[in-house]
């Protein structure tokens, strides 16, 4: 046991970085994926929303990892170069756009048809209308799901380790191969997943409290 708590502690600075990056690129991509999803939710819902629905369905139906070798492998054939971390960025993000841009638009259907009428029949204008009428209702709505895409999406981040991102999985898998002892260092990555996709978890409720404080 003092040999695994020693090791630990001598491996501890290469782990702490590699949840640095794992909380880095989970919050970067959930920052830029939100609004975006949004974009592409309401795209869905005008003439243009096919072009969102092709998108969408290319992305869902693409294992996340072969869209990262896609950015880190394919499109330097095509003159655009992308760090490890950039292409663990920019694919990850493709693919939490698409699943949060579903439950947004699940979101967003849920606002009674009716009200979105009388809206207009005031002649709102349609930003007001959003901010007004339709995001108050559909965001409480959303939040569950978006909880569960949060926690996804940190969870995602371990395949980054498949181009050379140093996250937390990389960091645990580089130090199990370098003792020989898994056990300690499994164990405290185990216990960093909880503690973070227990805190996104709790935040469920506090976000819709919020959210239908009136």
């Amino acid at each position: 046991m003092d040999r695994s708590f020693n090791l630990l502690i001598e491996y501890m600075p290469s782990l702490l970085a590699g949840l640095g990056n794992t909380l880095l690129l989970a919050c970067m991509i959930l920052i830029t994926a939100t609004p975006l999803a949004l974009a592409v939710a309401l795209i869905r819902q005008t003439r243009f929303g096919w072009i969102a629905a092709i998108y969408v369905n290319f992305i869902r139906l693409m294992p996340a990892l072969i869209l990262l070798y896609i950015c880190f492998f394919v499109l330097p054939r095509f003159g655009i170069r992308l760090s490890p971390y950039e292409a663990a960025y920019y694919g990850l993000l493709a693919v939490a756009v698409a699943y949060l841009s579903e439950d947004m638009r699940g979101a967003l259907k849920s606002v009674p048809h009716g009200q979105i009428a009388a809206a207009n029949a005031l002649a709102l204008p349609p930003g007001r209308i959003l901010r007004r009428v339709i995001l108050p209702q559909a965001i409480p709505v959303a939040i569950p799901n978006f909880t569960t895409s949060a926690i996804l999406a940190v969870q995602g981040t371990a395949i980054a380790s498949l181009v050379a991102v140093n996250e937390l999985s990389a960091a645990t898998s580089r130090a199990v191969s370098l003792t020989q002892q898994a056990f300690v260092f499994l164990i405290f990555s185990a216990i960093a997943y909880l503690v973070i996709n227990g805190i996104l978890a709790l935040s469920q409720s506090l976000l819709q409290r919020f959210a239908s404080y009136d």
